[in-house]
């Protein structure tokens, strides 16, 4: 469904921070393929010790198939791309800051605490549903897709629903680098440190025309058609 304003939204998230994760049809979700195979392969593989949430692969019962951003015979750890890694929330605020093209997996843990994070000045191909994007998986379920923006607007701030947190960020979608800035620290329900002040990107305050981040939209395609050129 559509509306005939395009600035309203047809369907909106009860969490804002999930509004440009629906809505993509590049794949189905991992709980699908999941689900899937149960109705359908239950039967081929003997029981196996997958850890969160993964299930033994039809093709290969010595594995795990894995939710994205895990990797391993059972899940246990991450991707290993060349490009990312593991960190480990202390009691202090930590940056994390990438750019790049590459497809990236970190893991974020804490010590018996949950993890705050701040995200700030995305820079991706902003879009109503992001094909290119940093995904931040804070959830309990790693099953779950996590919340995925690919527009630079206002910080968010989240704090986890457990010790460990996934980011993914895909800009396979796109051929320019793209980037996003992160700073993270465990949070055991007592007095934090305050955060770090925002950082100014330069050319941030130029914000992109009805949320595009380039000007190959069929818009701004009009728009630089119409606009006499001046020398």
């Amino acid at each position: 469904a559509f509306t005939k304003d395009w600035d309203e939204i047809t369907i909106r998230t009860n969490d804002a921070n999930y509004q440009r994760t629906i809505g993509q049809r590049v794949q189905p979700s991992f709980i699908d393929v999941k689900q899937l195979n149960r109705l359908y392969c239950n039967d081929i593989c003997p029981p196996l010790a997958c850890q969160n949430g993964g299930y033994a692969n039809p093709n290969n019962c010595t594995k795990c198939k894995c939710p994205r951003g895990l990797a391993g015979r059972t899940c246990e750890g991450i991707p290993q791309v060349g490009c990312g890694g593991e960190l480990l929330a202390t009691p202090l605020w930590q940056e994390l800051s990438h750019r790049g093209k590459k497809k990236c997996y970190w893991r974020i843990r804490a010590t018996n605490a949950r993890i705050r994070f701040i995200l700030s000045d995305v820079s991706y191909r902003c879009e109503t549903t992001c094909k290119a994007y940093v995904e931040i998986k804070h959830n309990s379920d790693f099953q779950q897709t996590g919340f995925r923006t690919c527009c630079n607007g206002p910080e968010i701030q989240v704090l986890s629903e457990q010790a460990e947190v996934l980011i993914i960020s895909d800009s396979t979608e796109l051929n320019y680098e793209t980037a996003f800035h992160l700073w993270y620290i465990q949070d055991s329900g007592q007095p934090l440190p305050k955060p770090p002040p925002p950082t100014w990107v330069p050319g941030s305050e130029n914000r992109s025309f009805r949320g595009s981040g380039s000007s190959s939209g069929p818009i701004e395609k009009f728009i630089l058609n119409v606009i006499p050129k001046v020398r």
